[in-house]
């Protein structure tokens, strides 16, 4: 996978997560919708050149998993939760 070694918005010494520890390796994918891009699901690690194609690509797929059920629980927007729906028999 290739690696960034620099960007204006990722510092040499990583992004700080705490005081002592700093992310040395970042991981996103597109959340994006039927109706759009909402965001990304971001992985962070302390550790450098910490990720392959393959978590890339297990990342693409939990992506798209959560767009789908945030879809699907949005089509009950208004209803208060799924619980407020009728039983049917």
């Amino acid at each position: 996978m290739r690696t960034r070694r620099w960007s204006r918005g990722f510092p040499v010494r990583g992004i700080p997560l705490t005081r002592t520890v700093h992310c040395r390796s970042y991981l996103a994918a597109p959340l994006v919708g039927m109706e759009g891009g909402i965001g990304t699901l971001r992985v962070l690690s302390p550790k450098p050149n910490q990720f392959t194609e393959q978590h890339a690509s297990i990342l693409g797929v939990l992506a798209r998993q959560v767009m789908m059920r945030l879809e699907y629980f949005g089509s009950f927007e208004g209803t208060g939760s799924l619980a407020a729906q009728p039983a049917t028999d």
